[in-house]
């Protein structure tokens, strides 16, 4: 049994005034509510921050298929527990761009619709990574499952907050406090991240070998 994730179910229900359980799993009204929420609201916490107890490093080999996309020349396998990317580096050195690539020829436009300039250097397709660049790429990501005991405390009382907010009125029946708790939602958010960014080894900015995600442009 978790502890961690019981402990978190808990601060919930507390912060909803409900009774704590033992169980996440057992069969009450409240720990199944928790416990089909945990996981959804994890995730989409873990994706809207780059959270230092979640981020690692991989390094990714370019596959033997070629992208469809006819922007891209090569094609990464990502990571099978990829929640956001942080950032992508060519592994030593760095190939030319895409502008120096002899024989590749960028096309006019891309289904009738006009390129931007300058290109995406890189961009997602589900678990995919197409780029320009290689033959071997390193990304800074932030993982999309992680234990209980991984988490900052602050972060965890963040988490079991939102899991209160999700559940407020289904649990208690009532809107009476849901604003005062939502109030205090954003609080701890505040808290959490502010402890996190304590922590967090940012990149510098000029990094000749770092790209860019479409998404930016």
């Amino acid at each position: 049994m978790d502890v961690g994730r019981t402990e978190i179910i808990n601060n919930a229900l507390l912060y909803m005034g409900q009774d704590t359980i033992l169980d996440p799993d057992d069969e009450s009204k409240n720990a199944k509510l928790c416990s089909q929420v945990y996981d959804s609201v994890l995730k989409s916490l873990l994706g809207g921050h780059p959270w230092s107890f979640a981020m690692t490093v991989a390094q990714l080999n370019e596959l033997a298929e070629k992208p469809r996309d006819r922007r891209f020349r090569k094609m990464y396998e990502l990571p099978g527990d990829l929640g956001s990317i942080v950032s992508v580096e060519v592994i030593g050195e760095r190939a030319s761009n895409w502008w120096e690539t002899k024989e590749f020829e960028w096309p006019s436009s891309i289904n009738g619709i006009a390129n931007t300039i300058p290109p995406a250097t890189y961009i997602v397709y589900g678990k995919k990574l197409l780029c320009n660049e290689g033959p071997r790429l390193q990304i800074v990501y932030i993982r999309d499952e992680v234990t209980s005991y991984e988490m900052t405390p602050q972060f965890r009382d963040y988490f079991a907050a939102m899991i209160a907010a999700r559940l407020y009125y289904k649990v208690t029946g009532s809107r009476d406090g849901e604003k005062l708790h939502a109030n205090q939602v954003v609080m701890l958010e505040m808290i959490a991240r502010g402890c996190d960014g304590r922590q967090t080894d940012t990149m510098p900015q000029n990094m000749p070998d770092l790209l860019t995600n479409t998404r930016w442009y």
